[in-house]
Order: C-alpha cells, then sequence, then structure tokens
C-alpha cells in the first residue's frame, strides 16, 4: 500500500509526487477537508503535537452523569 498527495481541481488528480506504478492499480480516494489546504491550493501540513480547532466540532458530546459515582457492581464486575 502507497499514500500520496495530491490536489483535485475538479477534474483531474495531480500528485505531489512520481507514483512508481507502471501498470493499472485499485485505488480508494479521500476527500480531505478545506481546512488543510492554504488559499493557493497547496497542501498545509499542520505542526507536530498541534491540533486544528472546531475540526470535530459537534461530534463528541460529554453525558450529564459524567461526573456522578459509579454503582457497586461497576466495580465488583457485577451484572
Amino acid at each position: 500500500m502507497l499514500t500520496v498527495q495530491g490536489i483535485f481541481d475538479g477534474q483531474k488528480i495531480e500528485f505531489a509526487e512520481k507514483i512508481p506504478f507502471n501498470e493499472k492499480k485499485r485505488v480508494l480516494i479521500t476527500f480531505l477537508d478545506d481546512v488543510l489546504f492554504s488559499s493557493d491550493s497547496e497542501i498545509k501540513k499542520p505542526a507536530p503535537g498541534k491540533r486544528i480547532a472546531g475540526l470535530n466540532k459537534g461530534e463528541y458530546f460529554m453525558a450529564e452523569d459524567f461526573d456522578a459515582p459509579l454503582p457497586d457492581s461497576f466495580w465488583l464486575r457485577e451484572e
């Protein structure tokens, strides 16, 4: 398996590097969110350890009873 980066302009994909295959290969294409691209269509790599704010906004939530005590059955592994 090989992973390469590229830019899709609406009709074709321009790869950032040469693909080392001469025969047909099956591919899986994932379109990344625009937040990973700069205004000149170059791929931005987030700095290591840095997070992109708002990337998964609304996908997670904290339960109302998050800090409620757990029942004894949880600690004693009872059903």
